[in-house]
Parts: C-alpha cells; structure tokens; sequence
C-alpha cells in the first residue's frame, strides 16, 4: 500500500479509480516481461490505467475492491499445493506483472486494496469445509489473510481488522470488510445472518454520521455490490443462500439502508467490485412512517481481467428498475433502484468536485483502449 500526502480538506477536483478482479496470466496468454513488448491481455487495463497517469485530471487514488489475485485460479487443477506457495506465489506473479509496476510503483498515487474471496478461495465462507484446524495458522482464512496484509497492504504487524478509514485530499473513504467477518449461512439463518460483524457495523453507522462528514460525499468501499439485487433473491427469498453479496445477507442490507434513511444522510456512495459488471445505480430511499428519505448511489467496477464468461456476471441477473419494501417481516421503508449497466473489462474513473451548493461526480468507465460506449454518467451526491 503506497500512502500519498493527505490533505485536511477537499481540494477542488478530486480523482480517483476504482477496479478490482485481475484474473492472471497462464499458458494460453503469456505476458511478455519487456517494457516495449506487445501489451498482453491480462495486463492491459492496468497498462492503460498507467497511462492515464500521465495525462492531466489524473487519479492520485486508486482502491481495488478485491480478488487482486486468484489463489484458485484453475479450482484445485494447477494451483500449488503446498501451503506456503497457494497464497505467495499469486502474490508474488500479480507484483511482478508489467500492469502493477506500471501502477502500483508510482510515488503520485495512493494505493489501498481490500481483500475478497479469491484471495483466499472462491465465495469463501467461515462454514466452508477446511482441512486444518482453526488457530493453527494454516487454514484457508488465516493463510489468506497472512498473505493480503504482507503483500497488498505492506504490514509485518497485522491489525486487529482488516477494515478501515481514510481520507484523501479532505475526502473520507471507509474500506469495509465484507468477506472474513461474514457469518457461515445455512437455511435456519439466512434471514439474520450477517455480512460484517457488529463492531464493524457500528464503526461504519457512526462514521456515516459524524459531524466533519455532514456536508462531503462520503464513500464506502465493499467489495461486495451493495446493489443492484438479483433477480432471483428478489423472486424467492431462499435464493438468498446463493447470492455472495449484499442482498444474500438481507438483514445486513435492510439494516444499514434503513439507518441511513433515518438519518437522512445525503452523499453515501458505495463503492464495489466482483460482479466483472459495471454499473451506476441511484436508489432513492423513504419510510412511510417517518416521511424521512434520501438518495444513496452504488459504482461498480467490472474486473481488470475477467477473461471467461462463465464467471461473469451479466445485466440480465439482475434488477435494472427495482423497488422493495424492507424488513420483510413489518415493511416501513421502501428502496425504488434505478441502474445502468456497462459491459466488458477496465477500471472506472471517479472525480468529485464541489459545485456550489452541491457536490457532483463525474463517472467515467475505461476499458483497455479507451472510454467504454455511454460510459460517462455524471450525478449529483447530496440529494
């Protein structure tokens, strides 16, 4: 993690991206090492983000979301087995590809990376079978764990959590851990389980509110989409139990969308990665009891290299135009969703400036040749 000079308070335009998932290299898309080789596949998002550097309006932030590697990449087949090896040696290939250097080795921007399921293994969950026994060190969650702190954020003492908080040129930002803390889900608990646990939870409510952020747009990193719903989870609730994001945790999702309805917070935007689908959403929130409501925004960024269809996520999976009444049990509050999709590969490019009396935030989605088709939305934060 590469720590830039921070400043106390928003400096006219602020730009940063916003990407995650890069799927590596193998024996079918060898990258070549040379600084002039022809750019590989695998490579070519962070290439073209690299240039990008260069250019005026340049991000001084960038935040990957998550799976940065794939400790799993060919689900067991080629992956090293030895336990040492699973965790280092992605880690060690993804720092020595021609696309981090490029990035990660510059002095002007600031790097922050939030771990996911591929760091450790696919749709990682603590109810997940594991051969070792807790505590050992050796499990997958430990191993995984180890490996994220000392390669992706440069720690040889770990924290205590792997969320936390900071502030770019007088911007706050909130890296949330949506993945280790997560309960093991089973069909007796799927209504109550939860995403995060309660210290965390706490930590982020009170954030969301505290007085130094009221009039700034706030943003929340979750490598887990916060939305758009499936369609599936939303056409039976039991779905629940397959989605790997927010809306598989409905007590997580309903829990905070109402706390920040009823405190009315204007310019929450969620930031996330996983679903290889980028996407722009404005939801607008309300309770019928209260008449208190707000606009929340959720960016996806689709991965940097997500190379096989299968495992990508597509805009017919989910709810373009979506309303729901929440908790499912006594239903107050109401979320109306809209969302626009962006398909394909690449990074998104965020810059947030202040236009009196409101701030706005200019979108623009990349891929690795240049702005994606439409992929310029602009919003307006403190609705």
């Amino acid at each position: 993690m590469i720590r830039g000079a921070l400043g106390q308070q928003p400096r006219g335009r602020v730009t940063f991206a916003l990407a995650s998932c890069l799927y590596p290299s193998d024996i079918l898309n060898h990258m070549p090492g040379g600084e002039h080789a022809t750019r590989g596949p695998a490579d070519a998002s962070l290439l073209a983000l690299g240039d990008l550097l260069n250019e005026p309006d340049a991000p001084t932030l960038l935040l990957l979301a998550g799976d940065q590697i794939y400790a799993d990449a060919t689900a067991g087949l080629f992956d090293p087995k030895v336990l040492d090896e699973r965790y280092r040696i992605p880690q060690e290939r993804r720092g020595e590809s021609r696309g981090a250097k490029a990035v990660m080795q510059r002095l002007d921007l600031d790097v922050h990376m939030m771990i996911d399921d591929h760091e450790i293994k696919d749709n990682w969950a603590p109810n997940d079978p594991d051969p070792e026994q807790p505590g050992s060190g050796n499990t997958a969650i430990e191993r995984g764990k180890s490996a994220y702190f000392v390669y992706e954020r440069a720690l040889l003492n770990f924290p205590a959590n792997v969320w936390y908080k900071l502030t770019h040129k007088g911007l706050p930002f909130f890296l949330a851990d949506t993945r280790t803390e997560r309960e093991g889900r089973t069909a007796l608990n799927s209504s109550s389980a939860q995403i995060m646990g309660p210290e965390q939870f706490k930590e982020l409510c009170e954030w969301l509110v505290a007085p130094q952020h009221g009039d700034l747009p706030k943003f929340v990193l979750t490598a887990s989409t916060l939305l758009p719903r499936r369609l599936s989870v939303a056409g039976h609730p039991s779905c629940a139990l397959q989605s790997d994001a927010w809306d598989g945790y409905p007590f997580s999702l309903h829990s905070l969308l109402k706390f920040i309805c009823d405190n009315e917070i204007k310019g929450v935007v969620f930031l996330s990665g996983d679903e290889h689908l980028s996407n722009v959403v404005k939801a607008h929130l309300s309770c019928a009891e209260t008449g208190k409501q707000c606009t929340v925004h959720s960016i996806h960024s689709s991965g940097l290299y997500s190379p096989y269809p299968f495992a990508n996520g597509s805009a017919d999976e989910f709810i373009a135009n979506d309303a729901f009444d929440f908790p499912l049990r006594n239903p107050r509050y109401r979320c109306q969703s809209e969302t626009r999709f962006f398909p394909g590969d690449g990074f998104a490019l965020l810059a947030a400036q202040h236009n009196s009396p409101n701030w706005c935030l200019d979108i623009r989605f990349h891929s690795e040749i240049g702005l994606k088709d439409n992929g310029h939305v602009k919003l307006q934060l403190m609705e």
